[in-house]
C-alpha cells in the first residue's frame, strides 16, 4: 500500500547533475514509478540548512525512504525534483511525494551550497544530513510532522550519521537495512533524537528520558571538525585536511563531510589526536573538548539504579535487561534483594524504576532470553531458576537439579540450560520441567562463571577458578561432554563470560593474563596463549558482532571512565593501545565493566558494574538478538 503525501516546492530548484561523481555527491537512488492517488493536502515542512551559525544557500535538498531489500542500498528519493535553499538557506516543502509505507524511515541530505563565498560558488564537497524517523499519520495522511522544523547543519550530521552508521553505504550514502532488522534501523533513527534536537540544530544534554548524559562536547566537536570545510568551496585546504585525518589505515579516503564522519565513526580509533586539531580551528558549537579525546566513539551513560548490576542481555526489540542487587530497604525488605530492568534501546525505563521483581529474588546471577521474548534468571543464593513474561511476571520457577546456579544459556528450541557451582549441567525445558537426564555431570569446573551456546547447540562452560589451568568445557544437546573436554590453554585463568561467533568458535577471556582466547569448534586454541593488546586490562566479558569482531568489556579500567576493546575474527586488535574509552563523564557509584552486549542497530551496551549502563552508539556490526532466537533461525553472531 502506498500513502499519499502533499508537498509542493515553493523555492527555485535543481536537479542533482546527471553523471556526478559518487565521490563528491551521494547517488541518488532509484526514483519509484508514480502511483496515482487522490490529492490530499499536509502542512507545510519547513526547514534550515546551515554551516556552522551562517546559512548555506543553492544547497539540494533531498528527501529519501530508507530502503528495506538489504544494507545501504534500496533507498528511495521522494521528490521527483530536488529544493534547493534560499540565500537565508531555509527551504520549504508542500507538494506531492508517495510515502512508501506507513513505516517507512525517513532522512534528508543537504549537497552542495554556497556558505556566502562568490556567486558561482558550489561546495560539492559538502554532504549533510538529517535522519527524520517515520510517516506518521496526521488526520487522514501519512506524513512527516507538519509542525516539525528541519534544522540540517554539521552537528545534526554527526548524531544521523553514528546513529545510522551501520546502514550507511560509504560510497553512494544510501541508507538501507535487510528485510529482517526493520527493528534495528528503526531503533537506530529513535537514537538521533536522543542525541540532538533536529528542530534547532543542537546537541542534547540528557536524553529525552532525562536518565542518559549525551556527550554534547564531544558531538560539538566533531561538528566543528566538518565546519571549516562545509564553509569553502571544497577544493582547498579546510578539506584536504579534514580527508587526510578521516582516512584509518588501508582505507578509501573520504572525499564529501558525510562520508567522512561515516570513516570516523567506523574507525573512532584512527588519527583521533589529528581530528581533534582540526575541531580546534572552529568555534561554531559549544561547548567543546578541551583536550584530544582517547578516541572518537559517542558513549551515553544512562543511570539505572543505586545498585550492583552484573549481566545484561537484549531481546528481539533491542530491549536492554540487566540483573541487579537492591538494599532490601528500598523493596521493603530486610537484606539485599534483586530485581531486574527492563529499558527501551533508548535508555528510558519499561520496568518500575526498582526493576521486576518476586519474593524469591535474592541473589540474581545470570539472565537469558529465550526465542518468545520471555526472560530467564538464575539465583545463586536459594538455587532457583525464574521464568519471566515480557511484563516481567514470574510464569515459572524450577529447583530441582539447581545447585548454587551461576551461568545460563538458552537454545534455539527454548531449553534452559544452567550450570551449577557443584560442576554439574542442568537443562529445563521451556516450561521449566527438568529435562531426562538432568543434572548431566563430567564438567569438572567448580565454578561456572559464563556460557554460550554455538551454531551446532552445544554448550559452552567457562570457570573462574584462580588455580585450575584451564576454564573451558562442552557439551551435545544430550549433556554428553565433548570429547577433550575441558580444554586447556596457557593463561586460562580467571575466564569470565564467553561467546561463540557465526563458525562455531567460542571466545573467552582471561582476567588474570589479560589475555582474549578463541577456541576452534573441536576444542583447539588458535593462538596458544591468548589474544594480547588493544588496550586489554582485567578483560570481563566478550560479545561478537555481526562482522564476526570480538568485544571485551574490561574489568580492571578506572571506575569513571570505562574501556571497551575491539578485535576482529582473526585476533588483531582494532582498538587502539588503550581501547575505547567512555564520554569523559563521572561515574559515580560504578566500578569497572562486567559484561556487554551488541544489538540489532549495531550499538554496544557495557555493565560498569555499578549505577549505570553505558551505550557505544553505532560502534558495531549489527547483531540478531537475542541469541536463542538467533541460533533458531541460523543467524547466530551475523547480521539479521
Amino acid at each position: 500500500m502506498t500513502f499519499p503525501l502533499k508537498i509542493s516546492l515553493l523555492l527555485p530548484f535543481c536537479l542533482l547533475a546527471a553523471g556526478c561523481s559518487v565521490q563528491s555527491t551521494p547517488t541518488p537512488p532509484t526514483t519509484p514509478v508514480p502511483v496515482p492517488v487522490p490529492p490530499t493536502t499536509s502542512g507545510q515542512i519547513d526547514g534550515k540548512v546551515l554551516a556552522g551559525q551562517q546559512p548555506l544557500s543553492d544547497a539540494t535538498i533531498q528527501l529519501f525512504a530508507a530502503g528495506t531489500s538489504g544494507y545501504g542500498t534500496g533507498a528511495v528519493s521522494l521528490l521527483s525534483t530536488p529544493v534547493t535553499t534560499a540565500q537565508d538557506g531555509t527551504f520549504s516543502l508542500i507538494g506531492d511525494y508517495t510515502c512508501p509505507s506507513a513505516s517507512s524511515q525517513l532522512y534528508v541530505l543537504a549537497t552542495g551550497g554556497n556558505p556566502g563565498l562568490t556567486s558561482s560558488t558550489s561546495n560539492s564537497a559538502s554532504v549533510m544530513m538529517a535522519a527524520l524517523g517515520p510517516c506518521t499519520l496526521f488526520g487522514s495522511t501519512y506524513t512527516l510532522d507538519p509542525n516539525a522544523y528541519i534544522n540540517i547543519n554539521e552537528v545534526t550530521t554527526v548524531a544521523s550519521v553514528y546513529a545510522l552508521a551501520a546502514f550507511i553505504n560509504p560510497t553512494t550514502l544510501q541508507v538501507g537495512t535487510s528485510s529482517t532488522n526493520a527493528t534495528g534501523l528503526t531503533n537506530a533513527f529513535l537514537t538521533v533524537p536522543n542525541l540532538v534536537d533536529i528542530s534547532t540544530g543542537q546537541a542534547r544534554t540528557a536524553t529525552l528520558a532525562a536518565n542518559g548524559t549525551v556527550p554534547q562536547s564531544t558531538i560539538n566537536s566533531l561538528g566543528n571538525t566538518l565546519d571549516l570545510c562545509i564553509k569553502s568551496n571544497g577544493t582547498g585546504t579546510p578539506c584536504s585536511t579534514l580527508f587526510a585525518a578521516a582516512t584509518s589505515t588501508g582505507a578509501t579516503a573520504p572525499t564529501n563531510t558525510l562520508q567522512a564522519v561515516l570513516n570516523i565513526a567506523t574507525h573512532p580509533a584512527s588519527q583521533a589526536a589529528a581530528l581533534y586539531q582540526i575541531a580546534t580551528t572552529s568555534t561554531s558549537f559549544s561547548p567543546a573538548l578541551t583536550a584530544a579525546p582517547n578516541d572518537w566513539t559517542l558513549s551515553v551513560p544512562y543511570k539505572t539504579s543505586n545498585s550492583l548490576q552484573t549481566r545484561v542481555a537484549l531481546d528481539a526489540d533491542g530491549n536492554v535487561w540487566i540483573n541487579n542487587t537492591v538494599s532490601g530497604a528500598v523493596l521493603g525488605r530486610s537484606g539485599p534483594y534483586s530485581s531486574v530492568f527492563k529499558l527501551s534501546n533508548q535508555g528510558a525505563f519499561l520496568s518500575p524504576a526498582i526493576g521486576y521483581f518476586a519474593n524469591g529474588f535474592n541473589a540474581l546471577s545470570d539472565l537469558a532470553v529465550d526465542p518468545t521474548g520471555n526472560v530467564w534468571l538464575t539465583d545463586s543464593a536459594v538455587s532457583s531458576v525464574y521464568k519471566l513474561s515480557t511484563s516481567g511476571t514470574v510464569l515459572a520457577t524450577a529447583q530441582t537439579g539447581i545447585s548454587v546456579p551461576n551461568a545460563l544459556a538458552i537454545d534455539g528450541a527454548g531449553n534452559a540450560w544452567i550450570a551449577n557451582n557443584n560442576g554439574t549441567l542442568a537443562a529445563l525445558s521451556n516450561s521449566a520441567v527438568k529435562l531426562p537426564g538432568s543434572p548431566f555431570t563430567g564438567s569438572t569446573l567448580p565454578y561456572p562463571t559464563g556460557m554460550a551456546i554455538d551454531p551446532s547447540s552445544n554448550i559452552w562452560i567457562a570457570d573462574y577458578s584462580a588455580t585450575l589451568a584451564f576454564g573451558l568445557a562442552a557439551f551435545n544437546n544430550a549433556g554428553t561432554q565433548l570429547p577433550g573436554s575441558p580444554y586447556l590453554d596457557t593463561n586460562l585463568i580467571q575466564t569470565h563470560h564467553i561467546a561463540s561467533d557465526s563458525a562455531g568458535n567460542i571466545w573467552l577471556t582471561a582476567t588474570q593474563s589479560n589475555t582474549l582466547h578463541k577456541f576452534t569448534p573441536n576444542g583447539v586454541p588458535t593462538q596458544p596463549g591468548g589474544y594480547t593488546g588493544g588496550g586489554l586490562n582485567g578483560p570481563a566479558s566478550v560479545a561478537i558482532d555481526g562482522a564476526g569482531n570480538a568485544w571485551v568489556a574490561n574489568g580492571a579500567d578506572s571506575k569513571s571512565i570505562p574501556h571497551i576493546v575491539e578485535f576482529s575474527n582473526a585476533g588483531l586488535p582494532l582498538s587502539g593501545s588503550t581501547g575505547y574509552a567512555s564520554s569523559p563523564v563521572s561515574l559515580i557509584g560504578a566500578t569497572p565493566a562486567d559484561d556487554l552486549a551488541i544489538d540489532s542497530s549495531g550499538n554496544v551496551w557495557t555493565l560498569p558494574g555499578g549505577y549505570y549502563i553505558i551505550e557505544y552508539i553505532g560502534t558495531a556490526t549489527p547483531v540478531a538478538t537475542p541469541f536463542s532466537l538467533a541460533i533458531k533461525n541460523n543467524k547466530l553472531a551475523q547480521k539479521p
